[in-house]
Order: C-alpha cells, then sequence, then structure tokens
C-alpha cells in the first residue's frame, strides 16, 4: 500500500499546481511625461509613497518622496487576459471551467496592411478620412487609462499625447464604413502629425459593440494589432496580433488565459490553425482542427522534433503530451515567458473605445 505524503510532500503539490502570472509595469515616459507640481493637487496618491528619502549636494538639501508602482490585484483578470465566459449565461466574474480546444473560436491572424498607409494626417486625407474634435471629461479619462491599465500614467499621457494635465480635447480622424458596420478612428500627434494610433470599431446591426482593434504605431510603422472581440462561443477574446515575421508569409497572434494557458495562431493564405500550450505542458488545437497552419503553431509551441539533441523542424505529436523530452519542456518554459512578456507589453482595449463615434 503505497503511503501518503507527508507534510512536506503535500506543499511541493501545491506549489506544483499553483498558477502564478506575475504583471509589472515596465514602461518609462518619453517627453510628454509630464509631472503635475501644481499645489492644487498632485496625481500621486500620498498613500502609495513609500519612502521620503533626503537628496543632498554642496549646499543644497531637498526632500524627494518616492512613489511606488500600485500592486495590480487585477493581474490574470481583465484586461490583460483572457477570462472564458459565456456573457449570456453566466455572472460577470465568473470563470468556467472548459476544455479551451472545444470552447474557442478559431480565430484568424492579421495582417497589417490595412494600416500601413494611415502614417500621418495627408495620407489619412486622402483615403477620405475627416477630422473631428472629440472631448472628454477627467472622468471618463480616468475610466479609459484603467482599460489600460497595463500602461502607467506616463505611457498612456504618451499614448494619447497629452503634454499637460488639463488636456480635454482631442482632434482625431475618421471613416464610416457602413457595409461593414465599422468606424476607423486614428490618433494622430498634434505636432508632428504622425499617427500615434488606430482603433477599429466593429457594431452589429443594432450599433452593439462587437470588437474593437487598436494598432499601435512605432517610427511611422504599424507595430503590433491588439484585438478585444467577442468569438462565436460567447468568450471575450484579446488578441495580440503580431503580423509575419522574417520573410516568410505566416501571420502570427498569441493569446494568455488565466490559468496561464497560452496559445499561438497561425494565418497563412487563408488558413488558420492554433495551438494551445497548458500550463502543465499538454499541447491541444483550437477547435480541434489539425492543418499545415496548425502544425507551424504547435512547433513554435515546443512541439517539434529532436533528434541526438538537434531540432529537425518536424511535428513531434509526442511533444504535445505532458512530460515530454526536458529540452522540449524547457522550451516550451521559454514559449510561455514569452508570450506573457507580449502580452504585458500589448495595449490590449476592452469593448469601451477611447473616442466613440457611431455609425449613423
Amino acid at each position: 500500500m503505497a503511503e501518503a505524503p507527508d507534510k512536506k510532500e503535500k506543499d511541493e503539490i501545491k506549489k506544483a499546481d499553483l498558477v502564478k502570472l506575475e504583471h509589472k509595469h515596465n514602461y518609462i515616459g518619453g517627453p510628454y511625461a509630464y509631472k503635475n507640481s501644481s499645489k492644487k493637487g498632485k496625481r500621486l496618491d500620498p498613500e502609495n509613497l513609500t519612502e521620503l528619502v533626503l537628496m543632498t549636494k554642496p549646499g543644497i538639501a531637498a526632500k524627494v518622496s518616492i512613489a511606488m508602482p500600485e500592486e495590480d490585484e487585477r493581474a490574470g483578470n481583465f484586461p490583460q487576459h483572457n477570462t472564458v465566459i459565456n456573457i449570456n449565461e453566466t455572472d460577470e466574474d465568473e470563470i468556467v471551467n472548459e476544455d479551451y480546444s472545444q470552447n474557442l473560436e478559431l480565430l484568424p491572424a492579421r495582417t497589417f496592411d490595412a494600416y500601413g498607409h494611415l502614417t500621418n494626417t495627408k495620407q489619412l486625407k486622402a483615403s477620405g478620412f475627416e477630422k473631428r474634435i472629440c472631448s472628454m471629461t477627467k472622468s471618463r479619462l480616468d475610466k479609459i487609462q484603467a482599460q489600460f491599465s497595463h500602461l502607467s500614467t506616463f505611457a498612456f499621457n504618451q499614448m494619447l499625447d497629452i503634454n499637460r494635465p488639463d488636456k480635454r480635447d482631442f482632434i482625431v480622424w475618421y471613416k464610416i464604413i457602413e457595409k461593414n458596420n465599422q468606424t476607423i478612428i486614428a490618433y494622430p500627434n498634434e505636432k508632428d502629425k504622425t499617427t500615434n494610433f488606430i482603433q477599429v470599431i466593429q457594431y452589429d446591426n443594432d450599433e452593439n459593440i462587437l470588437g474593437i482593434r487598436h494598432c499601435t504605431f512605432a517610427e511611422n510603422i504599424p507595430l503590433v494589432i491588439n484585438e478585444t472581440t467577442i468569438d462565436k462561443f460567447n468568450n471575450l477574446r484579446q488578441i495580440a496580433h503580431l503580423g509575419a515575421k522574417g520573410e516568410n508569409n505566416y501571420l502570427n497572434a498569441v493569446e494568455r488565459f488565466d490559468d496561464g494557458t497560452v496559445s499561438w495562431i497561425i494565418t497563412n493564405n487563408g488558413t488558420n490553425g492554433a495551438g494551445l500550450l497548458l500550463p502543465n505542458g499538454e499541447i491541444k488545437y483550437i477547435e480541434n482542427i489539425f492543418n499545415e497552419s496548425t502544425k507551424v503553431a504547435i512547433r513554435n509551441l515546443g512541439a517539434e522534433k529532436i533528434i541526438d539533441g538537434s531540432w529537425t523542424g518536424e511535428v513531434d505529436l509526442e511533444a504535445c503530451k505532458i512530460n515530454s523530452s526536458p529540452v522540449q519542456e524547457a522550451y516550451k518554459d521559454k514559449v510561455r515567458k514569452q508570450i506573457s512578456q507580449i502580452i504585458d507589453g500589448a495595449t490590449i482595449p476592452g469593448l469601451d473605445p477611447i473616442f466613440w463615434i457611431s455609425i449613423k
């Protein structure tokens, strides 16, 4: 008869089952990272001033407060990760433990082609966009910032080109595609007229928002598309689209779920496939679809054959099982960490657009 585990063994089992999703603020503001030194009320929360230090140099001494980043208790929840729920049948905060491979829609990875020619106001005007001033109250702006909670205040101000605390009017460029129930909103930098980001709002026929795509730009090039949408199973999905890498035509996208599961989506010539890497190292396929794109996706997650210690470029279905080879398991851990870093660094919106412009 097997002996019951002692206390130490039980603790180790507990640790092995525990999924800890870390969430860190690694963003530093640029020239628009203003500091409000007004006596009428600083933006720093006094309760968050954890240290008081004395900085000195010859003939000068001054007290300086240090504000530490607030602990984000939402790490592992919306809007950083996917919470798989049936919106019509469950409570808003209830997470349904379902088999992701059976209850997630296989959504495509997206290309940047629709955004590459919209990098400045001149191009926006030539493409049929119109200019409008959108005003926001302080409470509305705070609500939007909470949605982008992975960004520091400095980084959020930089994204919205907020160079002073009292900015409330924002000049946007927009275009309505009635036949697709879409509104495309571009937000350029006020000084150099280059596009900071573009949001595409997808409505249904009753003007309910079905999804939002948020494309950020860096050096006048689309950097990443982050999408919030509801799939055919009524799951709220948040996907980071990374485009094509290198010289191949494979479009890449990644996700992370509340339990630590990550997915890699591949789209190639209209064919979609996606692998799911579970916390225990098992790899599955979304909607159980297994095709050439799925093979690329699961290889990216670590299901690649190894012979004599070398990767072969071939799919290894044995590596989709729990406890594959040590090399494959180590690779899976690195992939999981890499995807988590991508998600933590992505500007993923919710279903509330920054600038709300109706299709009618």
